[in-house]
């Protein structure tokens, strides 16, 4: 306890020093650097290294909030290293944008980085390598509907004339064809020549 007690003065000492302009912060830093670098794998171990926060960002932060604790705090008001606590831990919940509860409840803030490899795979292997692509895919549909709708065309303009006449009125038109017509039409679309076109797309 002798040795705490007198490792907590010292850092007094130094903090009192940097307020006073006597004492360099890079001082101060050395002494506090060991508690502020376990208290940031604490923090960088409950969240899993999630929201896209290194332990590196956490050691800039809580330098950041050190001298923020050098520039506030209050020698009558409790040790040094208890004001860089409160500090380390407002600046953490910061850097992990938890300090309101909008920003806590933000989907962004639960979201993973599409540089993150999936869990059980190779590195080598990111999620954004893996994730399908909307975009693509739509464009892919597009596509292929327009050569659907190209090749049915072509089936449908293939028919006798009163037979083409008749699908054209039923399928774009809605009204009622003859049958037996409508018949022949629907037998010359099933005939192997015409629908093997149009089996791809099925």
């Amino acid at each position: 306890m002798q040795v705490l007690s007198t490792q907590g003065e010292r850092t007094n000492d130094i903090a009192r020093s940097v307020q006073n302009g006597d004492t360099d912060i890079l001082v101060l830093w050395l002494a506090c650097r060991r508690l502020v670098m376990q208290t940031a794998r604490r923090w960088h171990r409950a969240f899993n290294g999630s929201r896209g926060v290194v332990l590196d960002d956490l050691e800039q932060v809580g330098f950041l909030a050190l001298t923020k604790a050098a520039e506030t705090w209050n020698p009558d008001s409790g040790a040094f290293s208890t004001w860089l606590m409160f500090q380390l831990k407002s600046s953490f919940l910061a850097a992990y944008f938890m300090r309101t509860e909008k920003e806590r409840r933000d989907p962004l803030n639960s979201a993973t980085s599409l540089d993150t490899p999936p869990a059980g795979t190779d590195e080598d292997v990111m999620l954004r390598d893996i994730i399908p692509d909307a975009a693509a895919e739509l464009a892919f549909e597009d596509v292929e509907h327009k050569d659907l709708c190209s090749a049915v065309q072509s089936a449908v303009l293939s028919l006798p004339e009163d037979q083409r006449t008749a699908i054209i009125r039923e399928f774009w038109y809605g009204q009622k064809p003859d049958p037996k017509t409508r018949s022949k039409a629907m037998k010359s679309l099933r005939h192997p020549s015409v629908s093997r076109a149009l089996r791809t797309y099925y």
